[in-house]
């Protein structure tokens, strides 16, 4: 992280510093590309949304006042940017299901996605800080859905490390997202908001 904290990183932003653009570029592209690639089912035109998105964010940079109006800007207009797609592939006679689908989807359901995506992001990005092995560990295990058994064959090693790594690595990534307040801050998205 190239700013000391978060206050750092909204002030500099707002300055239309930019390292602080890059730093807030770098936190949202991923997931918001992702949260598009949900609602439309088109990788290539997620990734314009997004770019798109971002520009109008750096155009009106001194208009935030935390990290919290820049991710509830970023999603909205993101998911407002795909809505229009959506419509506008329906002109043209195509998914005419998906426009109807996400048109009357409410609120809750946005919001239960969002939190989602920010969620798989944070294991995401806490599985990138785990050992070699816990990280083999895992993405065999939660991304490839392989069983114990296999993942032990894949690695040359015993079952029982295979699940003492495993239980390592979730612990080590379930002690990180604490620190960090994120189970804290879902919680507080989804019973408050």
């Amino acid at each position: 992280m190239r700013f000391e904290n978060d206050i750092a990183l909204e002030e500099a932003f707002v300055k239309g510093d930019s390292l602080a653009f890059q730093e807030v570029f770098e936190r949202h592209v991923r997931p918001l590309i992702f949260f598009a690639t949900q609602m439309i089912h088109d990788t290539a035109e997620s990734e314009d949304i997004v770019m798109q998105t971002m520009a109008k964010l750096f155009k009106r940079h001194m208009h935030f006042t935390s990290l919290v109006n820049i991710r509830a800007f970023v999603y909205i207009t993101t998911r407002n940017a795909c809505l229009d797609f959506l419509k506008f592939r329906s002109r043209r006679a195509k998914a005419k299901q998906e426009l109807t689908y996400f048109s009357e989807e409410n609120e809750e359901s946005v919001l239960s996605r969002m939190v989602s995506v920010e969620m798989f992001e944070s294991i995401r990005q806490e599985a990138e800080n785990l050992s070699t092995q816990k990280k083999a560990v895992f993405t065999l295990y939660y991304y490839e859905n392989l069983s114990i058994e296999e993942i032990a064959k894949k690695l040359n090693t015993a079952q029982s490390t295979v699940r003492w790594n495993k239980l390592q690595a979730l612990e080590q990534i379930r002690d990180r997202l604490f620190q960090k307040k994120v189970f804290a801050y879902v919680f507080l998205i989804v019973n408050f908001l």
